[in-house]
């Protein structure tokens, strides 16, 4: 079997605060110019009580 050589990184990016689309865009841009392929991995943090802290 052989083996695949992939190379991953992750970015926190909230959709929802122009500012994180922002820093996201740009730390994209300055490692790797584009993007070629995005996967959302999308979750919600619940505390203790099975709340939305926010």
């Amino acid at each position: 079997m052989e083996t695949e050589k992939i190379k991953a990184r992750t970015v926190v990016l909230d959709v929802t605060n122009p500012s994180s689309i922002l820093s996201a865009v740009e730390w994209i841009e300055q490692e790797y110019g584009h993007l070629d392929i995005l996967i959302n991995n999308a979750g919600v943090f619940f505390d203790e009580n099975g709340v939305v802290p926010w």
